[in-house]
């Protein structure tokens, strides 16, 4: 009985949602150029979204969007989701991105139109996403579903899309299906956090694909240089009661991800509630945080002490995911040691103690 209540709920939700973002479409019929979709991370649930978005826009607009990322495609699960099916096809990098009059613009996961990670001024039409911060207000002209709360992925939101839409996979693109599940999966932590919703829509992909197909995305390798920099974490924890902040060091482009990876496992350590890492990315500093504190919100916790310089997102089971991304001058200007006069290792090692001040003190 109660699944039958809460499966009619979201259907008026989606029906609503999907009738809203039909109508916005065929306004866009007279467009000479289409609709681009953007992405502010590579991540399975941005990939997922992005994919998924595509596939509402082909069966309402009748034409293919095209798709940019900003980053890097960096994470060995990433690498293998885009050699596994050919996605650089379908994903160009922000850098090729020429605007032009009629341009539509589209995100998801992510509902900034401002997004310093993408560097473009954008105007969106379109925005699905499941993160805090928004400032975005739909108007009749405008889709923006976001919703923070009860939502573990924009994957579930696009599945409730594409579900109302009665949308019908084929072979060629039920590898759709399963991007989406590992969205919903990854972006969930595994499921364990996973909203009613969310596991509604991923039950509904499983019926779309094998699932051997998705337990293969899921158990991806990590490299030697993964371990390298776990160890480095290991051996530089600062802790302060149930606060951590540590440093795997030196990073790349390519290997970025790994700190939100060592910021999960660290979580699962005994008596932890906030966990810091930290990567030197050039002559910037790049930090991963999770939180697991309900009364703490990690998104006023980073930018009462990082403002303009962070953003974060709350998991349906109340933890909070976050980051932070410090150039030299965002440095100096929270005060932060430098001593310049000091060696490299030295400078590093005071501007780490230095940052784990402003999570240990509240």
């Amino acid at each position: 009985m109660f699944t039958a209540i809460y499966l009619e709920e979201l259907k008026v939700t989606a029906k609503d949602r999907l009738l809203k973002l039909e109508q916005v479409l065929q306004s866009f019929v007279a467009s000479p150029q289409g609709i681009d979709i953007f992405v502010a991370q590579v991540d399975p649930d941005a990939i997922g979204s992005a994919l998924g978005t595509m596939l509402l826009i082909e069966a309402i607009f009748t034409r293919s969007p095209k798709i940019f990322y900003a980053g890097h495609i960096a994470h060995p699960q990433n690498k293998w989701v885009f050699n596994k099916y050919g996605l650089r096809k379908m994903f160009a990098p922000v850098a090729e991105y020429k605007n032009g009059e009629g341009k539509i613009h589209a995100i998801v996961d992510s509902s900034l139109a401002q997004d310093s990670r993408i560097k473009l001024a954008l105007s969106p039409k379109i925005v699905i996403d499941h993160h805090k911060g928004s400032e975005l207000v739909e108007d009749e002209n405008s889709f923006f579903w976001i919703e923070e709360v009860g939502i573990g992925a924009a994957s579930t939101l696009v599945t409730e899309l594409l579900r109302e839409k009665d949308y019908k996979f084929s072979p060629d693109n039920a590898y759709i299906a399963t991007l989406l599940a590992l969205g919903i999966y990854n972006d969930t932590k595994s499921m364990m956090s996973a909203s009613k919703r969310d596991r509604a829509a991923f039950d509904y992909l499983s019926q779309q694909f094998q699932e051997q197909e998705l337990v293969q995305l899921i158990e991806y390798t990590y490299t030697e240089g993964y371990f390298n920099r776990l160890k480095n974490a290991l051996n530089s924890i600062l802790r302060k009661g149930s606060r951590m902040v540590t440093s795997v060091g030196e990073i790349n482009e390519n290997n970025a991800d790994d700190l939100s990876t060592i910021a999960d496992t660290f979580m699962r350590m005994e008596g932890i509630t906030l966990v810091a890492v930290l990567g030197w990315l050039g002559e910037n500093i790049r930090i991963s945080v999770r939180n697991k504190d309900l009364g703490m919100p990690l998104d006023e916790f980073l930018k009462k002490r990082f403002p303009n310089m962070s953003g974060a997102k709350l998991a349906p089971d109340g933890r909070g995911e976050g980051g932070v991304l410090l150039t030299l001058e965002n440095v100096q200007s929270l005060k932060i040691l430098m001593g310049a006069e000091k060696s490299q290792e030295i400078m590093r090692d005071a501007i780490v103690k230095s940052i784990a001040e402003l999570f240990f003190t509240d």
